[in-house]
């Protein structure tokens, strides 16, 4: 059994990434997780039977301003998982992705922040005071500014519960975590792209 859970973020615009920027989140979040998966799989397949847990992200399925590069590499990771899971079915390996939206832990606090969202002058500035803002507004001034998730978001001990469901049941490929991720999905599936953005400009209070 396999279980990757690592991961970290780097946070602002696109246009004002490097290279390096992306290496690095790609290398944590892509490339690391399927170092690991290379290295378990043959044994697994030998075996005919094995599970890999990918902990992904509702940014793997949803992107958002300012989030691109950490949402490129939670979508690397889902389409890697999901490929996975159809290939390596067929010698009883099971792939499962775990999807959590806003988690109550310290993550935020942790991500590098880069150009506008570093503080840093840019054209983007504007967009990065709106999105505090709402980061504010959802969280509360102290909770925002500790990067702490929102109030009522899932728990690491959720995210460790469906993870167990995920090895035990095993009867789906994704996994959402949290009333918050179930609420934007549902959102997600049953409106266009453009009435997404719409809804979620309206929700949100962005001009941007």
């Amino acid at each position: 059994m396999l279980v990757n859970n690592a991961g970290f973020e780097v946070w602002g615009p696109l246009e004002e990434m490097t290279v390096e920027d992306i290496k690095d989140q790609f290398e944590t979040n892509v490339f690391g997780p399927f170092r690991l998966i290379l290295s378990v799989v043959p044994g697994m397949r030998n075996r005919g039977d094995g599970i890999i847990v990918n902990v992904s992200s509702l940014a793997g399925r949803v992107g958002a301003p300012l989030n691109g590069l950490y949402s490129a590499s939670k979508y690397a990771l889902e389409a890697l998982s999901e490929t996975l899971h159809y290939e390596l079915g067929h010698f009883g390996v099971r792939t499962h992705i775990i999807e959590p939206g806003g988690i109550e832990t310290p993550f935020q606090a942790n991500r590098r922040l880069v150009g506008a969202g570093a503080g840093q002058e840019s054209p983007y500035t504007d967009l990065v005071k709106q999105w505090q803002t709402v980061t504010e507004r959802l969280q509360g001034a102290g909770a925002a500014a500790s990067g702490q998730a929102p109030a009522g978001a899932a728990t690491p001990e959720d995210v460790a519960a469906v993870v167990i469901e995920a090895i035990e049941t095993g009867d789906k490929l994704r996994y959402l975590v949290g009333q918050d991720a179930q609420m934007i999905m549902t959102a997600r599936r049953a409106m266009t792209d453009e009435q997404f953005e719409s809804a979620m400009r309206s929700q949100l209070g962005l001009t941007w």
